[in-house]
C-alpha cells in the first residue's frame, strides 16, 4: 500500500505476549502471523503477516529467552500497556535524503543502522534502516528501510494476499512541525486527525471482514 507518494513497508504493532497475539490476531482476521526470528541486540522476537504489496504487519514481543537486553529496547515496547501500534516503516531508496528530513525534525530520529539475520528458509535478510528509538509510546514519523541488499524480503514465503492493509490514520494535538515533516516525506495525499494522544490506527481487511489495530 501507498500513503501519499511512498511505498509502506509495514507496521509494528507491540504486543504483551508473541503467541497470544498470534492466536488474537488469528481468530480475528482467519490467518496466522508467521513467526519470523529474533533481534539479538534489540530483545524482541516477532511474527509477520503479510497486507499485501510487499507490505506486513509485524507482531513484536520481549523475548523471554533474552537476558541480554533489558531495558531500553526499541519501538516503545518498553512501554506498552495492551497490544498497540507504535511505529511504521516506509521503503527507501534515498536513506540520506530521508535522513536528513527526520533528522532537521528530531535528530534524535535520525541515527542511520544496519543488521542482518537468517530467515526460517535460510536466506540472509540484510537490511539499512533509519533506526527506531525506545521511546516514545508511539512515534508518528516514519522510520525508513532499505531492502535493496537483501537476498530476500519479509514477505517472501508468508501467506500473499490473505489479509490486506486498507488504510493508516496518523492522530496526535496539532504539531506544525510534525505536519511538516510527514509532507515532506509523504506529500500531502494522506490522512491525520488531530487528537488528545498521538496513534496509528491501522485497518486491515481479513478473512471475516475489516478490523481496526491502534
Amino acid at each position: 500500500m501507498k500513503i501519499g507518494k511512498r511505498a509502506i513497508d509495514h507496521i509494528v504493532y507491540c504486543v504483551p505476549n508473541l503467541e497470544a497475539a498470534i492466536i488474537d490476531i488469528e481468530k480475528r482476521l482467519g490467518v496466522r502471523p508467521v513467526y519470523g526470528g529474533r533481534h539479538l541486540t534489540k530483545g524482541t522476537h516477532n511474527a509477520l503477516l503479510d497486507l499485501g504489496d510487499k507490505c506486513y504487519l509485524e507482531l513484536l514481543a520481549v523475548d523471554p529467552n533474552n537476558k541480554e537486553v533489558s531495558t531500553n529496547r526499541w519501538m516503545g515496547i518498553d512501554l506498552i500497556e495492551r497490544p498497540s501500534v507504535t511505529r511504521w516503516a516506509l521503503k527507501s531508496d534515498d536513506l540520506i535524503a530521508d535522513q536528513n528530513t527526520i533528522g532537521h525534525y528530531d535528530i534524535d530520529l535520525a541515527q542511520r543502522a544496519e543488521g542482518s539475520r537468517v530467515n526460517s528458509s535460510g536466506l540472509q535478510l540484510s537490511w539499512q534502516m533509519i533506526l527506531p528509538q525506545s521511546a516514545p509510546l508511539v512515534e508518528l514519523v516514519p522510520f525508513v528501510i532499505d531492502w535493496s541488499s537483501s537476498e530476500t524480503h519479509p514477505c517472501d514465503g508468508l501467506r500473499e494476499g490473505s489479509c490486506l492493509l486498507k488504510s493508516i490514520v496518523l492522530k496526535s494535538p496539532q504539531n506544525p512541525e510534525l505536519e511538516a515533516t510527514l509532507s515532506t516525506l509523504l506529500g500531502t495525499d494522506y490522512r491525520f486527525t488531530p487528537a488528545p494522544t498521538s496513534e496509528i490506527a491501522v485497518t486491515i481487511q481479513g478473512h471475516y471482514g475489516e478490523i481496526v489495530i491502534s
